[in-house]
């Protein structure tokens, strides 16, 4: 089943596609950085120039790889979704779209199913979300809560630090006030824990199923 297929996982490298928020965000600071060393020693100033330099650098390569390797259209709208997205591509009837349902713990005649087939049947990128209680990735990606990130009523979390039995756990947000937070389990319970309990809050994983 997997001869021939190359599994690849997208999760916006740095320079694709094209500069990142976090490049841009450390050229200001590089700029910054100039300046405020122009009243210093010369020492302090060349190195904040050379500093510069290598970010400058990094962006060029951002840019340059923005235009040799365009984002395909099909995946416009979803390189900014924040989801983790998993594709998988290979040569005409290696299983493909079998290895697709297989990761999703779902048959290959399950209504939302990647369609299978002797031949191809592939015929355009397609994607496909990963069942909620099933599939071997589903709840095993979060982005860390930082500080300033906010929790809002409904939305779901990762738990960490509470118990064996919760930890790792999916909750939805009840109520949040000063450094507590209620939230309710999946199977109804409701606790309350500190902020420093949650981990994070859970991130999407799709997998592309190419032709």
């Amino acid at each position: 089943l997997l001869g021939g297929l190359t599994v690849l996982s997208v999760l916006r490298p740095r320079t694709a596609p094209g500069p990142s928020a976090d490049l841009l965000a450390e050229e200001g600071a590089a700029k910054e950085g100039v300046q405020a060393a122009k009243g210093s020693t010369r020492e302090k100033l060349q190195q904040a120039l050379r500093k510069l330099s290598i970010v400058q650098a990094q962006l060029e390569a951002a840019n340059g790889d923005q235009q040799d390797y365009p984002l395909p259209k099909y995946l416009e709208d979803a390189s900014t979704s924040g989801k983790i997205m998993l594709a998988v591509t290979g040569a005409s009837g290696v299983g493909k779209s079998s290895l697709v349902n297989s990761l999703r713990k779902v048959r290959d005649n399950d209504p939302d199913a990647a369609q299978t087939g002797i031949k191809e049947t592939t015929m355009e990128p397609s994607m496909y979300s990963f069942r909620a209680d099933q599939g071997i990735l589903n709840q095993r990606f979060y982005r860390s809560f930082e500080e300033g990130m906010e929790l809002r009523p409904k939305e779901q979390v990762v738990l960490h630090n509470v118990s064996e039995k919760v930890d790792g756990c999916q909750a939805e947000v009840i109520s949040t006030k000063h450094e507590k937070v209620k939230v309710r389990l999946d199977g109804g319970s409701v606790l309350d824990v500190d902020l420093t309990q949650v981990a994070g809050k859970p991130l999407d994983v799709v997998a592309w199923d190419l032709p």
